[in-house]
Parts: structure tokens; sequence; C-alpha cells
């Protein structure tokens, strides 16, 4: 082997290069023949001493490029395409904070989930993953039960803004905490779900 001061070398057992730094032991010291290496790796220099029997000077072959199962980037797709629709600054934070008590509540704040809704029965907006459709699949029906309640307890005042009768709270006051907790109920799982959802399918997925 060349062994020489700044010269490339290969460790045998990961196939990593370094760089030849100086010997290590003194030409009296007992054998193996020991080698101090360097490199630079993530922006920080690393050192580490071989033994010479660990290390080769011939540059191991390249390694096979492991191709992403066409699975893994079909669903890599969709969770993109959901997080466009649904992201989490839109419809799902202010499902997160809105208080529906009596509050009017523009209803283009909810639009994103409506038209999710809409579409997420096209075949190309399901996971191949059956765990994570199974999540796609509960924060649809939770989506569906939340429109439900807006439907059956809020209506129209104006330029665009809905909210539960606040009259209600006095006049029907059963009615109205009824209300209320159904919707917030159906909110705040809407926010549980999403949540459970994007966070399994980034961890099974390896995205950011």
């Amino acid at each position: 082997m060349n062994l020489q001061v700044e010269n490339s070398i290969w460790n045998k057992a990961t196939g990593e290069e370094w760089k030849i730094k100086e010997r290590a032991t003194h030409p009296e010291d007992e054998p193996p023949i020991k080698w101090k290496c360097g490199r630079w790796i993530n922006r920080k220099y690393e050192v580490a001493i071989f033994a010479e029997d660990e290390l080769t000077d011939d540059e191991p072959p390249p390694r096979a490029t492991i191709s992403i199962p066409e699975s893994l980037a079909v669903d890599r797709q969709v969770l993109v395409n959901l997080r466009k629709a649904l992201p989490s600054e839109g419809g799902i934070k202010f499902l997160r904070y809105n208080n529906f008590a009596g509050f009017a509540f523009n209803n283009a704040r909810i639009d994103n989930l409506r038209i999710f809704l809409a579409t997420q029965d096209a075949p190309d907006a399901e996971f191949l993953d059956s765990d994570l459709e199974g999540l796609r699949g509960r924060l649809a029906k939770s989506i569906d039960d939340f429109f439900n309640a807006i439907n059956r307890y809020t209506f129209p005042l104006k330029d665009n803004f809905y909210g539960v009768p606040d009259e209600w709270e006095e006049t029907q006051p059963q009615i109205f905490e009824q209300a209320v907790t159904e919707i917030h109920t159906a909110a705040s799982l809407i926010c549980d779900r999403y949540d459970e959802l994007i966070r399994t399918a980034r961890q099974r997925l390896n995205v950011v």
C-alpha cells in the first residue's frame, strides 16, 4: 500500500475515505502499525487512528443507488398535495383557536376544508399505505361532521359572515350550549386527526 502523508486511504470495513496525517506508532513499537488519519465531514474535522490492516489504498466501487419504492414516491406526493390543500396555517389553525360561541366567523376561513372534503374521494388523493389512508379517511369524516354541525347551527349574517345566533344564549340556552359544544368538539377532532395524520406520514415517509 502507498501509505504516505496526505494520501487518500479507505477504511476497509466502512468504505469511508480518510487522509493520512502521520504515522501513529514508532518503528520500535509492537505491531500492528497504526496511522493517524483525518477527514472533513459536515463542516467538522474528524481524527481517527487505524491499524494498517484496517486500511486500503484501493478506492472502493461506488455504492449502488437505492431506488425509492414506487409506492413511497406516490404517497409522498399525496402528502404534498394534502398539505397544500390543508396547510397547518390555514383553516386548521383557524379551528384550533376560533370561538364559535355566539361570535361571527368569516365563512372564507374554512373554504379549504370545504374544498378538501369535496375532492377527497378522487383516486389520486388516496394513500397507497393502508394505515395512512385510514387516517386520511378519519380526517375526512371529522371534517364532514364539522360541516354538518355548522350547517345545522349557524346562519348567515352579513358579508359572508356566519354564526350561532347569540340570542339563543338567553332564549334557548340548551340549544345554544348544544350547538357550541358540537361545533367545538368537531373542530377539535379535526385538529387532532390532522396532527396524527401529518406526524405519522412524516415519520413513515421520511419527509420534513
